[in-house]
């Protein structure tokens, strides 16, 4: 669950993205235990996983920019982890792709549970470290 105090940033645009992906990957979590046919399942975790590869992409690319933008000293760090974060996704996508429709719902909640902790830390440690550097250039 979303908290300001934990996980603003301090600059809006921002802090409704990491909303936003927080509601997702929690939003995957929920869904997937609602789905009890193995082939259904199957099809709408490729689509939700679709989904949600483009729009954390969409967002790490704009907050590369941004900080790019503002002379962020750390970009190249911040670059390589959000590299990581895409190659996991990468390979939980390749898990996904391989299973068997009934092995689905068990990976795809491996994937939600590493989302939410990969977020929790991401945006309390690397993300929060831009937030005064932003917040000094003027940009909130």
């Amino acid at each position: 669950m979303w908290r300001d105090e934990e996980f603003s940033v301090g600059v809006a645009s921002l802090d409704e993205q990491h909303k936003g992906l927080f509601s997702a990957f929690m939003n995957l979590g929920q869904s997937i235990e609602n789905v009890y046919d193995d082939k259904a399942l199957g099809v709408m975790l490729n689509l939700l996983f679709i989904q949600m590869e483009g729009y954390v992409k969409t967002h790490l690319r704009y907050e590369e920019l941004l900080l790019e933008k503002w002379s962020f000293p750390e970009l190249e760090a911040h670059k390589q982890k959000h590299d990581l974060l895409e190659n996991e996704l990468a390979a939980y996508k390749k898990c996904l792709d391989a299973a068997e429709d009934e092995q689905k719902k068990a990976i795809a909640q491996q994937i939600s549970l590493f989302m939410e902790r990969w977020l929790i830390n991401h945006i309390q440690g690397d993300d929060r470290a831009y937030g005064p550097h932003l917040r000094k250039m003027g940009v909130v």
